[in-house]
């Protein structure tokens, strides 16, 4: 994925620029448009893959095996309930249910590549906010000691 921020109206002709580049090389392209002020921000990203790393090492994975257990249990739930900004998760639930129940040999297989599709750098700040809410909840059900998120609008005021 190759994300270009506009910061005016000049980068237009470099973000047509680099979506022509990209539909050339591998056909079919979709762009998607959103405010900057939406994207997650280094601060959520950073304390995430903190949290990441203590559930990890508490529970016995790798940060990078805790942050595909937080993105099945929680993150899909998260875009599913999001349609207006991510409308490619409309009907998911249904299609793997239908899945399930008619390819179970296939299931897992289809299920990975459903979780594979789900990526942090997709999230909107509300939707980062929401998963550092429920990871400090999951922090609290196991009785992980975590730190406190480093500043304000990580996490709702009163998680913190």
């Amino acid at each position: 994925m190759k994300t270009v921020n506009m910061h005016t109206l000049d980068d237009l002709d470099v973000v047509a620029r680099v979506a022509r580049a990209h539909f050339d090389k591998h056909g079919e392209t979709q762009v998607i448009i959103k405010n900057v002020d939406e994207s997650i921000t280094d601060a959520q990203r950073a304390y995430h893959w903190v949290l990441c790393g203590i559930f990890g090492a508490d529970l016995g994975y790798s940060k990078d095996e805790m942050h595909q257990q937080l993105k099945e249990k929680y993150l899909l739930n998260i875009y599913i309930n999001d349609p207006l900004n991510h409308p490619e998760f409309v009907g998911v639930v249904d299609n793997m249910l239908t899945v399930k129940k008619q390819c179970p040999e296939q299931y897992p297989a289809i299920r990975a590549l459903v979780i594979g599709g789900v990526s942090i750098k997709d999230a909107t700040k509300a939707n980062m906010m929401e998963l550092l809410t429920e990871e400090i909840a999951f922090a609290n059900d196991h009785q992980i000691r975590i730190p406190v998120p480093p500043r304000e609008g990580l996490v709702p005021d009163n998680e913190r």
